[in-house]
């Protein structure tokens, strides 16, 4: 495929892998490394995003200060228990976790309409007032 901004052919993905040594892989700042590495690298990143994704969901207010209080080395040798870690260090430090009452759930909220019991007749006003109450 040739590129039209600059002139250079650009591969396929395909056309790439088929050019790749045996056991490599093509990282873009780092060039060619071993599959291993570049596999590794990866897995790296899955587990980061899975800690920030469970410290936001869970509310934290700075998600490098929740980090530096979990224990990264356990939680990469047990994934699984990201939510428990996640959970105890907010109840031990609630002040670095929004309250929940505060969390948006996507719901449109209506104003309530006030009654104008000011404009009714007082006959009106007794009525309503029975209905409010039972």
């Amino acid at each position: 495929m040739m590129n039209e901004e600059n002139g250079k052919t650009q591969l396929t993905v395909e056309e790439l892998s088929a050019l790749l040594p045996e056991g490599y892989a093509l990282v873009e700042k780092d060039g060619w490394i071993p599959r291993q590495q570049a596999e590794e690298q990866l897995r790296a990143l899955s587990f980061d995003r899975q800690i920030d994704l469970e410290l936001t969901r869970c509310g934290a207010k700075s998600l490098t200060a929740a980090r530096a209080l979990l224990d990264l080395n356990q939680l990469r040798e047990n994934p699984d228990g990201v939510a428990s870690a996640v959970g105890k260090i907010r109840k031990e430090n609630d002040w670095l976790f929004q309250k929940e009452s505060t969390f948006s759930t996507g719901a449109v909220l209506t104003p309530r309409r006030s009654v104008d019991t000011e404009s009714m007749t007082d006959a009106e006003y007794y009525a309503y007032r029975k209905q409010m109450k039972g």
